[in-house]
C-alpha cells in the first residue's frame, strides 16, 4: 500500500473538496481493510509519511541554522590569533556579531510558526527533489493538523487497546521513567521535563545519556536502533527548545551513566 500517496490524496481533497482529514482518513481505513490490510498497519503507515515530512521541515530548518557555523568558527579562530580586521579593512567582530546575530533571528523565528520553512511534495506524496516537481508545499500547522485529524480518525476506527502487545511500536517511556526525569536535578535547579506533559521532554543531559536511555532494551523494546533514533526528535528537545538528535554511540564511563543503567534495572 503506497501510504504517501494516501496522505497526499488527502490533502488534494481538502485544498479542493474541504474533504474533513478524519472523515478521508476513516473512509480510506476501510477501504484498506477490506483489501485485507489491518486498520493499525494504515494507520501506522500513515503516520510514519508524517513523521518524514515533519523531519524535512526541521532539517531546512537546522540547515539554515547552520549555514554559516563554519564561517563563525573561522573568524572566531582568527580572532583568538590576534587578527582584528579582514582584508577590506572591516573588522573580525563586526562579522561575528552579524553571523550571531543571523542565528539568533532564525532560532526565535523556529520552524513551527515560521512559514519560511516547509515540505515540498510531489504528486505522489514524496518530498520532492525539484520545484518543477512540487505539487503542494505543506507548513508545519498543516503538517501538524493532518497528524492530529489523522489521529482522531484511528480513535474512531480503532478501541482503546486494554493489551499492551496490541500497542503500536513506539517508544513509550514507563511512567516511572517520567517520573524519575521530572523529579532528577540538572542544571540551575531545573528538571528534565519542561512542562508536565510525557512528550517533548526537555533533555538537559548530554546526547549520549539520552541515547543510552531510548535504546535500553526496556525501553525500546523489540525496536530496531536506527528506528529509535528517528523517534528521538519526537521524545526529547534540547535546552534551546530544538528536537533532539542522537549522537553516536561513544559510551563512556561516569557516573550519570551508571545510575541510569541502575535506575532501569528496576523497572
Amino acid at each position: 500500500m503506497n501510504y504517501k500517496q494516501i496522505v497526499m490524496k488527502a490533502i488534494v481533497e481538502n485544498r479542493e473538496n474541504n474533504t474533513s482529514y478524519v472523515s478521508y482518513f476513516e473512509r480510506q481505513a476501510k477501504i484498506a481493510e477490506q483489501e485485507m490490510y489491518k486498520p493499525t498497519d494504515f494507520f501506522d503507515g500513515c503516520v510514519n509519511v508524517i513523521r518524514l515530512y515533519k523531519e524535512k521541515i526541521i532539517s531546512a530548518y537546522e540547515k539554515r541554522y547552520t549555514e554559516n557555523d563554519l564561517t563563525l568558527k573561522y573568524y572566531k579562530k582568527a580572532k583568538e590569533q590576534g587578527l582584528t580586521t579582514d582584508e577590506k579593512g572591516e573588522t573580525i567582530q563586526n562579522h561575528i556579531d552579524y553571523i550571531e546575530r543571523d542565528k539568533l533571528f532564525v532560532k526565535n523565528r523556529g520552524y513551527k510558526t515560521n512559514t519560511d520553512f516547509g515540505c515540498e511534495l510531489d504528486k505522489d506524496g514524496n518530498i520532492s527533489q525539484s520545484i518543477f516537481d512540487t505539487k503542494v508545499t505543506l507548513r508545519w500547522y498543516e503538517v501538524e493538523q493532518i497528524e492530529q485529524e489523522l489521529l482522531k480518525a484511528k480513535q474512531e476506527i480503532l478501541p482503546t487497546p486494554t493489551d499492551s502487545s496490541l500497542q503500536q511500536p513506539l517508544i513509550n517511556l514507563p511512567d516511572k521513567v517520567l517520573t524519575f526525569l521530572a523529579e532528577t536535578k540538572c542544571e540551575n535547579g531545573q528538571t528534565f521535563i519542561d512542562k508536565v506533559k510525557p512528550y517533548p521532554l526537555k533533555w538537559l543531559q548530554n546526547k549520549q545519556l539520552a541515547r543510552e536511555l531510548l535504546t535500553h532494551e526496556k525501553i525500546k523494546g523489540t525496536l530496531k536502533t536506527s528506528t529509535v533514533e528517528k523517534q528521538a526528535i519526537n521524545i526529547f528537545v534540547d535546552k534551546d527548545n530544538m528536537p533532539l538528535r542522537l549522537a553516536k554511540n561513544k559510551r563512556i564511563a561516569s557516573n550519570d551513566s551508571d545510575k541510569l543503567s541502575e535506575f532501569l534495572a528496576t523497572l
